[in-house]
């Protein structure tokens, strides 16, 4: 029996959609990473134009009522940075929709907590998304991990 997940996908700008996460880009990830763990994907939610700095997105609120509602296991994202960047709304998201006998959390390149194994790296993959400069509201360590793999203007996959 598949798993049920919701796919989660947002761009907070139009910048990101031109630079490799845009919202194709981020349902193709979804919908591969799908096929290979036999989920069913649900619905897929977009906020188009939402910043993570909050919890307080359309989209995210849908997604968190079909959890609540049990119609799906599972949410879905390309990427963590995708659903937060902040330490704190990942470890409210964990201990209110994602803690043991709630849904799962599912990151097509990092994070998959119905795994016990990845749970210690949690607070570390928050850590490392989270970093945002206080004062510009970039964020510095994704930038920083982009730059040590982009070569001749473009970006290039960064190994597991």
């Amino acid at each position: 029996m598949k798993t049920r997940a919701v796919a989660y996908v947002r761009v907070s700008t139009e910048k990101q959609a031109d630079e490799g996460v845009s919202l194709d880009a981020q349902r193709e990830k979804i919908a591969a990473y799908a096929a290979l763990y036999d989920l069913e994907i649900v619905e897929v939610i977009v906020d188009a134009g939402e910043s993570a700095k909050s919890l307080e997105r359309p989209g995210l609120s849908r997604a968190r009522s079909l959890l609540e509602a049990r119609r799906a296991e599972a949410l879905v994202v390309a990427k963590l940075d995708r659903l937060t960047r902040s330490v704190r709304d990942l470890g409210e998201l964990i201990e209110r929709d994602f803690r043991p006998g709630r849904a799962a959390l599912l990151s097509v390149s990092v994070l998959n907590t119905l795994r016990a194994q990845t749970l210690p790296g949690v607070a570390l993959v928050g850590d490392a998304c989270g970093y945002v400069d206080p004062l510009t509201g970039e964020g510095i360590w994704f930038a920083l991990v982009m730059a040590l793999y982009t070569e001749g203007g473009r970006v290039h996959s960064i190994p597991d």
